[in-house]
């Protein structure tokens, strides 16, 4: 927790005002997009906007940065690192699982309008760790906390 504050995974951040004192994060590039979307389901509502300073997911005018992300209604997906459609799909149903983010705009808008685009079963497999995996041993741990069944 101590470096959610201190992070900034922005595309934009580089061509903003140098005036600025920190980097911060534009929340309308693709990357400002999905990285909060992947965050959102793991972190409380008030740490989220502790990072990010408000709540793209609340945001109906960003509709089109999230149909990019997820690569529906004929919106082609960023060249930009994100992650792919199934794992957008993931992390929105995710959100949909809690009680607290289940009524945001943009979550809304993918339970009524995207959600039947996205085959369910590659979201859900998501969002489920593999065996196959890199994972040094000594963080398997933290791997298995954050994905207990």
């Amino acid at each position: 927790g101590q470096f959610l504050d201190g992070f900034v995974s922005c595309n934009r951040n580089f061509r903003r005002d140098r005036k600025e004192k920190r980097p911060s994060w534009c929340l309308s590039c693709p990357k400002c997009l999905f990285v909060h979307l992947a965050l959102a389901p793991y972190l409380p509502c008030e740490v989220l906007n502790g990072i990010f300073g408000r709540n793209p997911l609340c945001d109906k005018s960003l509709l089109q940065g999230y149909r990019a992300l997820m690569n529906v209604e004929g919106v082609t997906r960023p060249f930009e690192c994100v992650g792919d459609p199934g794992e957008v799909a993931a992390a929105f149903e995710a959100l949909l699982g809690r009680k607290e983010t289940r009524s945001w705009a943009v979550v809304k808008h993918y339970e009524e309008h995207w959600r039947n685009q996205m085959a369910s079963t590659e979201a859900s497999s998501r969002d489920t760790p593999s065996e196959e995996h890199c994972v040094p041993a000594r963080f398997q741990g933290a791997l298995d906390a954050v994905h207990r069944p």
